[in-house]
């Protein structure tokens, strides 16, 4: 995916993984003020990571998409029957993505989380068939 060294990526996941057990456990004020602070300066590094390979994740979804030749077609043959809306229920935003793409015409909501499901409530309020 990358030239990220995903080796040490995951011996830092590890540490944090570790780190978050142990600060649980009994241990002296001092090391449990040094591994919070550990932990403090690892949270966004973690969080980044993850995020990374959530993105790396959904290209490697999109690229399966992109190399189905039926998704096109299936995409049009849908907004050709009338469909006007397509919500898309899951995490990541692929179908979505793709959709703007193939089928303007289609408005596209991806349904992954709670603020998600706010919009999708609100754009769908008082429509027909929603």
């Amino acid at each position: 995916m990358s030239q990220l060294p995903e080796a040490k990526l995951d011996v830092l996941l590890a540490r944090h993984a570790a780190l978050e057990a142990e600060v649980l456990g009994q241990v002296s004020a001092e090391h449990y003020v040094r591994m919070t602070r550990e932990l403090a300066e690892l949270n966004p590094v973690v969080e980044a990571v993850k995020a990374w390979r959530a993105i790396g994740a959904e290209i490697a979804d999109l690229d399966t998409l992109i190399a189905d030749a039926a998704t096109d077609a299936d995409m049009r043959a849908m907004a050709a029957t009338g469909i006007t809306r397509l919500i898309e229920c899951g995490p990541g935003k692929v179908l979505t993505g793709m959709n703007r793409r193939i089928e303007k015409g289609l408005e596209c909501l991806a349904l992954e989380d709670p603020a998600s499901l706010e919009a999708v409530l609100t754009a769908t309020k008082g429509a027909p068939n929603a």
